[in-house]
């Protein structure tokens, strides 16, 4: 090898929180690596995996929408699944036939 061929000889660098954080939410290390690389702190990348397991989504869309401008409670709503509030002993002709109590005026 010579001093010109350097760029065919690879020295391995390997970030050691990005290897905590891939080994802990069973990511790929060069997945965790590239948020670290595109600039995003250990803390927020952590934060997107650990909610992408809780949700069951993948962190890249995660990542996705915090570069779209959404802060972490509006994605966390997003990815909150809606809460089954409806009642399915009654039919929609059951609660509409329901009188309602008119409003009272000021």
């Amino acid at each position: 090898m010579t001093l010109d061929d350097s760029s065919s000889f690879d020295f391995p660098t390997r970030n050691s929180r990005a290897e905590a954080i891939a080994r802990q939410y069973g990511a790929l290390y060069e997945d965790v690596a590239t948020w670290f690389d595109a600039g995003y702190p250990p803390a927020e990348i952590e934060r997107a995996y650990r909610l992408g397991k809780e949700q069951e989504c993948d962190a890249s869309d995660i990542f996705a929408m915090l570069d779209a401008g959404m802060d972490w409670r509006d994605i966390a709503k997003a990815l909150d699944p809606m809460p089954d509030v409806g009642d399915d002993d009654e039919s929609s002709e059951d609660r509409s036939s329901r009188s309602r109590r008119p409003r009272r005026r000021k």
